[in-house]
């Protein structure tokens, strides 16, 4: 009696989720934009304080 193999291919079908994946990641990074520094986010909570103080004590400018 010969041994039956195996029809289905589990390579291929982890390829594909694999390349599903890395397709997410893409867009994900792609979205996201470049990482910001730390001083990029100390400036911009910097100016959104500022922002914030002006509004409240009525100053414009």
């Amino acid at each position: 009696m010969d041994k039956q193999e195996n029809t289905t291919n589990n390579a291929a079908s982890g390829s594909w989720l694999e390349h599903i994946a890395q397709g997410i990641l893409v867009a994900h990074a792609w979205v996201a934009g470049p990482a910001m520094t730390e001083r990029e986010r100390t400036q911009r909570k910097l100016i959104r304080a500022e922002a914030a103080g002006n509004k409240s004590s009525g100053i414009t400018g």
